[in-house]
């Protein structure tokens, strides 16, 4: 089975507990579209829910066989996890749907005038410092896109190894620039075998036997990555 995760940067105009607070005065209700509450969580840091209605169309037959359309009221939810590493603090989303612009407005509209919130990317540059701490680690899958062939052409490329990739040696050397999608690492930690997965646009899989010492290794390097980035947001996934 495999997670999927994502994290923001978050400036707030008030502290974080203000926020959290105000956060759990909006409940999901009968009258409400949307709303949070508590979550039980072992981990350190605020774990929240965040619920919200939406609408899907189902197909039904009516009683002489002719199908017929039918609205059907669903309830989606997301967890979430608010913590500080040092003066910042950010946001863990877990499972992401494609959009979470409802989340999004609705942390907005809550926080208040001074709220920003900057997902944190990642590029091709230099390894993230917890990589250090897994017994083995290996690269053996890329996706590379805008790759430029020529003046006029331009397309994409997906690499697979099981032995491990040398990027520099493989592909640098043909000279044809380049941007990393996605990589893909088999990673070794205390006796686990897993994969993880980091994409351009900041979504991160991981294997789930993997994940809790991924998260905590992660979590624990955030504001080091993002403050050494010459882009605030911005961390390093590495080739």
């Amino acid at each position: 089975m495999t997670l999927r995760f994502k994290w923001y940067k978050l400036s707030l105009p008030t502290g974080l507990p203000s926020l959290v607070a105000a956060l759990l005065m909006a409940p999901l209700t009968s009258e409400a579209e949307c709303g949070f509450r508590s979550r039980p969580s072992d981990e350190l840091g605020t774990c929240i829910r965040f619920a919200w209605r939406s609408t899907v169309s189902a197909m039904a037959f009516d009683e002489d066989g002719n199908p017929t359309t039918e609205a059907v009221s669903t309830v989606n939810f997301v967890d979430l996890k608010f913590f500080t590493r040092g003066s910042s603090t950010f946001l863990r989303v877990d499972n992401p749907g494609k959009s979470v612009r409802t989340l999004m407005n609705e942390l907005g509209r809550i926080a208040g005038y001074g709220f920003s919130i900057l997902p944190i990317l990642f590029s091709d540059a230099e390894p993230p410092p917890f990589f250090a701490e897994f017994d083995q680690i290996r690269l053996v899958g890329l996706k590379l896109i805008n790759v430029v062939f020529d003046r006029h052409v331009v397309g994409r490329v997906e690499l697979a190894s099981k032995e491990g990739i040398d990027l520099q040696a493989v592909w640098d050397t043909t000279g044809k620039t380049y941007v990393v999608d996605t990589a893909v690492y088999e990673v070794m930690a205390r006796m686990i075998r897993g994969q993880l997965s980091f994409s351009k646009g900041g979504l991160v899989k991981v294997t789930d036997r993997l994940a809790p010492q991924f998260l905590h290794l992660f979590e624990e390097a955030i504001e080091e990555m993002t403050d050494c980035s010459p882009k605030a947001g911005r961390s390093d996934f590495g080739t």
